[in-house]
């Protein structure tokens, strides 16, 4: 075998040191839900004191990675020393033979994943460490394993970098839009806002008053042709989406008959779910199918933009309008349907102040999704570094090998 390919147990191992909360000892702990997927970030923490259960224990700089539905791809490496889930391994180096920098990329290849998800379990699937252990990796020398980590870690420091400004875009697009849809904010306007009967909601003296049964009127169409259309589900954050696409499955009857047909331009929402905020916009298809439980509508548009009607009804503001809405409603099912749906109160302004507000924050959005397709790029030429450089295919000079070339 080359000199170059060990086994994962020739230097790693998984560490066996435990940490009890009944020691009295304060540590951080990470939890599986504190590891972000694929990118190796810690998006938070908790104290271990806190904590009922025997906990692993690590040192500033180990490797860590989510034993538990590995396919997840949940690993970091931590810069102090803390404790965390016994559902995430704690890899250990021999530094005679691998830095602790290159097994952290070593646990992002493909091969390491691949092998990780053979696992034990159906229900629970767990990687199977003695399986792992005995997978040959190529494994080059220390000083070239710190240049390739070197290489790596520029591409992870630009992807951090793009992720930290696709996150203040986020906040910046999600204060934007409750400025603006609220008018808050007004274009070259002084804001005189005034409070109503309605608890919830504001807006300036020159905007009108009105109930979503005064801009939309409900559509209750029904497939009884069963013709095939596509099926559509409302997801909370998205709107809209192809259910099969979505879902990877069918979830929705073979036989459409009795499906609600939801045309461009309207909206829906399952009456049983709305107060989560899970109400769309169709714009996928021109004619589609929603479960019946859905209420679908029509809003005029010679009064309101269609747009900035979905963003201001994908507001939390609306979110907990429509829960409220809902605990109120006459339907112990706790379902909210048309009737009470339509006398939910909006504030609006005029159709042309509607479209100037969607077109800013549209372009905003077009910048977000400008981001997520460079981190895209970005995500996609470190996963190609990462086999040429971790696989040999693309061998790396040291400055000692520079050198001597000379």
């Amino acid at each position: 075998m080359n000199k170059n390919i060990l086994e994962l147990s020739n230097f790693s191992s998984v560490s066996k040191e435990k940490y009890n909360p009944a020691s009295g000892i304060s540590f951080t702990c990470i939890e599986l839900e504190h590891i972000e997927k694929e990118t190796g970030i810690l998006n938070g923490n908790t104290r271990s004191l806190l904590q009922a259960s025997i906990k692993n224990k690590f040192d500033a700089g180990d490797v860590l990675f989510g034993k538990l539905r590995p396919n997840l791809r949940k690993y970091a490496q931590p810069d102090f020393d803390g404790v965390c889930s016994t559902e995430i391994w704690v890899l250990k180096t021999d530094p005679k033979k691998c830095s602790k920098d290159f097994l952290f990329y070593l646990v992002q290849s493909e091969k390491f994943i691949q092998t990780a998800c053979k696992t034990t379990g159906s229900k629970m699937p767990r990687a199977d460490w003695n399986l792992l252990s005995e997978e040959p990796f190529h494994l080059p020398s220390l000083p070239e394993q710190r240049k390739i980590a070197a290489i790596l870690r520029t591409w992870d420091e630009a992807i951090e970098k793009l992720e930290k400004l696709i996150s203040f875009n986020e906040k910046r697009l999600s204060l934007l839009t409750m400025n603006l849809i609220f008018g808050i904010k007004r274009f070259g306007k002084r804001q005189i806002s005034e409070r109503t009967k309605h608890k919830w909601i504001s807006g300036p003296k020159d905007w009108s008053l009105v109930h979503i049964g005064n801009i939309a009127a409900e559509r209750s169409q029904l497939n009884y042709d069963s013709i095939v259309h596509t099926v559509l589900s409302c997801s909370k954050h998205d709107g809209f989406v192809r259910s099969l696409d979505f879902f990877k499955k069918q979830i929705f009857s073979k036989d459409l008959k009795g499906y609600k047909l939801i045309r461009r331009g309207d909206f829906g929402f399952p009456s049983n779910h709305v107060e989560e905020g899970s109400i769309g916009l169709q714009n996928l298809e021109d004619i589609a199918v929603v479960s019946p439980i859905y209420i679908v509508c029509t809003p005029d548009a010679k009064v309101v933009d269609a747009d900035f009607l979905f963003r201001l009804l994908k507001t939390k503001t609306y979110a907990d309008i429509f829960r409220a809405s809902t605990s109120s409603s006459v339907d112990r099912r706790g379902n909210l349907r048309w009737p009470e749906f339509s006398k939910i109160p909006l504030f609006l302004p005029d159709l042309t102040e509607q479209k100037e507000i969607n077109s800013v924050l549209r372009q905003q959005q077009y910048l977000m999704e400008e981001l997520e397709k460079y981190k895209i790029v970005l995500v996609s030429q470190k996963r190609g570094l990462m086999q040429k450089l971790l696989t040999g295919t693309w061998p790396v000079k040291t400055s000692e090998q520079e050198v001597a070339s000379c």
